[in-house]
């Protein structure tokens, strides 16, 4: 009951006034002076696949740890795989970090190839196939406080599918649509 009543009470700060107005996402000239770790965890459903490091330390990203998380953003259905936007990766920590939550985020969408973009029917110049877009979920927040949390970051296009029950990312511009 106590992580219900958590987490109406951040839905309520999410909420209050002001809050999307505020920026929260690092910026690179923070991320050079910044000696903390920043941790991320997801978990892919589709390959059962999990990421749990900390890629970003001192400083500087860790190589290994990035060429980690590149692979569970893979294009699984063409076993492709691409450099992953920093940017778009700092969103998701991001998001991450304001929602307090233990389990892992759910990576629904990375990378895709044209092929797979087609598939499933990805806007025609979707930042996806650059490898700057992520599609996220989580077991234990709503797809409308993910949503919320997204905007809060103002780290690019936040788009939102509430039927599909997933929160599209980028670092494309800073713009907002449903789905």
């Amino acid at each position: 009951m106590a992580k219900a009543t958590g987490l109406a009470r951040r839905e309520f700060l999410l909420g209050a006034a002001g809050v999307l107005a505020t920026p929260y996402i690092v910026t690179p000239a923070q991320a050079a002076g910044q000696t903390d770790e920043r941790r991320l965890s997801f978990h892919n459903p589709h390959t059962n696949e999990n990421f749990d490091a900390v890629y970003f330390s001192k400083g500087q990203y860790d190589e290994q740890a990035m060429r980690e998380f590149y692979r569970i953003a893979r294009d699984w259905r063409q076993e492709k795989e691409v450099k992953i936007d920093n940017r778009t990766i700092n969103i998701a920590y991001n998001m991450q970090k304001l929602l307090e939550q233990s389990t892992p985020l759910m990576l629904v969408s990375g990378y895709r190839t044209p092929k797979t973009n087609r598939l499933v029917h990805g806007a025609t110049h979707s930042f996806h196939m650059r490898g700057e877009a992520l599609d996220i979920t989580h077991p234990h927040v709503s797809t409308s406080m993910l949503h919320k949390v997204a905007l809060r970051i103002r780290g690019g296009g936040v788009g939102y599918y509430p039927s599909e029950h997933f929160v599209h990312v980028d670092c494309g511009p800073v713009r907002t649509w449903r789905g």
